[in-house]
């Protein structure tokens, strides 16, 4: 009896060590709403705030490949203060630790490397539009 209660004790430890969930993909781990604390573009931190305005910028990435930039910007300039808000929709793919993102309305693209976990989404640009579209892009998990 001791025998088969070792037996089935040593199975159980056997099959559940095998059980280990695959760590997630950058694929599964970009996918929701980010919020954007450093954009780079043209060398200048579009997230930056000025006595006259401040923007806010949102990422949205779906399962389709979309790639969602929503803004919204306030001027505080003028009284009552103004407030702008838009969207433009571009397109992503990712290969291993790189993320190619294009803007088919702009004619932009950017390929780069990206750091993404469960909280934050870095994207540093190695090539394309760099200057007219972003450099480097960090964000965080809403």
């Amino acid at each position: 009896m001791k025998k088969v209660l070792l037996f089935s004790a040593i199975a159980l430890v056997a099959l559940f060590s095998n059980c280990k969930k695959d760590a997630p993909t950058p694929q599964e781990l970009i996918l929701g709403k980010w919020k954007v604390t450093k954009l780079i573009s043209d060398g200048r931190d579009l997230t930056t705030p000025y006595p006259e305005y401040t923007t806010e910028i949102e990422v949205e990435c779906t399962e389709s490949g979309s790639f969602i930039l929503k803004f919204k910007e306030t001027d505080f300039s003028v009284t009552p203060n103004e407030v702008y808000e838009g969207s433009a929709a571009a397109s992503y793919s990712i290969n291993g630790n790189q993320i190619t993102v294009s803007f088919p309305s702009e004619d932009y693209t950017i390929t780069g490397n990206l750091d993404v976990s469960s909280t934050r989404l870095t994207i540093v640009a190695t090539s394309g539009d760099v200057d007219d579209f972003f450099s480097l892009l960090e964000a965080d998990k809403i």
